[in-house]
């Protein structure tokens, strides 16, 4: 396992009461992380906390539904506040495709602007 999958696995099990107590992260971090192929049979939690970028905690969800693990897709976005504007944290608002019951939905995400610039080695 590498460094910053352990960091994830611990922060996961860490209650984090704020932002401020986040690890902070690169975006080459993110990067790294979001190039990696990962296992969709085990991909641990739900929801996992990467660190804060820039301020902004950086979240980890892997989204399944009636096919899991096989249609696993992994979502690496900012956790922007209700109301709060994803350009304002950083970041840029993509649209993506997550399963749903055995059917498909288009999703909007708030992603950290580095994985949008490099959108084809982002392993979803």
């Amino acid at each position: 396992m590498n460094r910053l999958a352990a960091c994830v696995v611990l922060a996961a099990s860490i209650a984090i009461p704020g932002c401020a107590d986040l690890r902070p992260i690169t975006a080459a971090d993110v990067l790294d992380y979001a190039s990696k192929p990962y296992d969709k049979g085990s991909h641990g939690a739900p929801r996992q906390v990467l660190g804060s970028l820039n301020e902004v905690a950086v979240v980890v969800e892997f989204v399944c539904s009636d096919l899991c693990p096989m249609n696993t897709v992994r979502i690496i976005h900012l956790d922007v506040e209700t109301g709060e504007r994803c350009a304002d944290a950083g970041g840029v608002e993509r649209t993506v495709i997550v399963p749903v019951a055995i059917t498909s939905r288009e999703k909007s995400f708030c992603f950290p602007e580095v994985l949008a610039q490099n959108w084809s080695t982002y392993i979803r």
